[in-house]
């Protein structure tokens, strides 16, 4: 699978679970919904800031957006570790989630709207197939960690911050 489309999927994944939100739930479902979002926009996030932003920000035409998109991901790192200190009975909880989504949606949307469409423009088919493969493993190996070590999960410096 290309880059782009692995990404996109992603990208669906995360509103599946937005949409999950908007629903309503129990406390324990908003805390379990909470943790799988955090994990899958960690892991998403790690991916393109490793990998993906780097092989793009090597097209001249594309450096700006880019430049961006790594702003667009602290602002996001920033709300989820904000969010995680929250109780989410609160309004304030449901404020920081509504701010989150917005935030994640307009991300998402200049990616696929803007980033990707030029990508395509100038890299070649063989190129986001091979970096598609290189994100999928580095997936692959960040969800292996997960599970080796349940207990644990990314902040926004990608260190532990659970204490026993």
């Amino acid at each position: 699978m290309d880059a782009i489309n692995l990404l996109m999927q992603d990208h669906q994944k995360v509103d599946g679970l937005f949409q999950q939100f908007t629903q309503g739930g129990t406390h324990y479902q908003f805390e379990q919904l909470f943790e799988q979002l955090r994990a899958d926009l960690t892991l998403h996030t790690q991916i393109e800031e490793n990998i993906f932003y780097p092989a793009v920000a090597k097209y001249p035409e594309l450096a700006d957006m880019v430049k961006e998109a790594y702003q667009e991901h602290a602002g996001v790192k920033k709300e989820l570790e904000q969010i995680a200190g929250l109780d989410n009975t609160t309004t304030t909880w449901s404020d920081a989630m509504q701010k989150l989504m917005t935030d994640v949606k307009h991300h998402v949307a200049e990616e696929e709207n803007e980033m990707f469409p030029k990508l395509r423009e100038v890299m070649t088919q063989q190129h986001l197939e091979d970096l598609g493969q290189q994100l999928q493993d580095a997936k692959s190996k960040g969800n292996m960690d997960a599970i080796q070590n349940k207990s644990t999960f990314a902040t926004s410096e990608g260190q532990s911050n659970y204490q026993s």
